[in-house]
């Protein structure tokens, strides 16, 4: 089985988040993408489905993020 691109970054976005948000703080997608060296545009894109699909949510603010 093969996983395209697109499915591969959001699987390394939604591990990233899950590793880094169990305390309950929102993780900053600047953060997931210097950490997973992945580019910041690109997972941001990716952030939408994922968050009409309910598998993100995101925290608007100075503190925000994504959980």
């Amino acid at each position: 089985m093969r996983i395209n691109t697109r499915a591969c970054y959001a699987i390394r976005l939604m591990a990233d988040v899950a590793k880094h948000a169990a305390d309950g703080r929102p993780v900053s997608l600047k953060d997931v993408a210097l950490r997973q060296s992945l580019p910041k545009l690109y997972l941001s894109q990716l952030t939408i489905p994922l968050r009409n699909a309910a598998l993100l949510k995101s925290v608007w603010g100075n503190k925000g993020g994504f959980l």
